[in-house]
């Protein structure tokens, strides 16, 4: 999704810098990420997640209404992804009544 944005990790970004160090390290320093090196595997494979800050300050529904809008597509059209958002406004509302 960065590359269709037009930011590469491979390259300085002329507002971002070392795109791959801001992901890597000031993202996870922040809380926007999460990252966990995966067992087994050379060279290094990281898996990356919400971090506490992210789960804070977007919810799932706009960060697949902006995926969708990026690639346009309808949000129905990711369908796990829809369902997980639909799950979780499904008992967010639950637990408000």
């Amino acid at each position: 999704m960065l590359k269709k944005l037009g930011v590469d990790q491979d390259y300085t970004h002329p507002v971002f810098g070392d795109v791959k160090k801001l992901l890597t390290t000031e993202f996870v320093r922040q809380g926007y990420l999460e990252h966990t090196k995966q067992p087994n595997s050379d060279p290094p494979v990281y898996e990356y997640r919400w971090g506490f800050r992210a789960k804070k300050e977007i919810s799932k529904r706009n960060c697949l209404d902006f995926v969708s809008q990026l690639y346009e597509k309808q949000p129905e059209e990711w369908v796990s992804q829809f369902q997980v958002v639909e799950e979780e406004e499904g008992e967010t509302q639950s637990s408000v009544s």
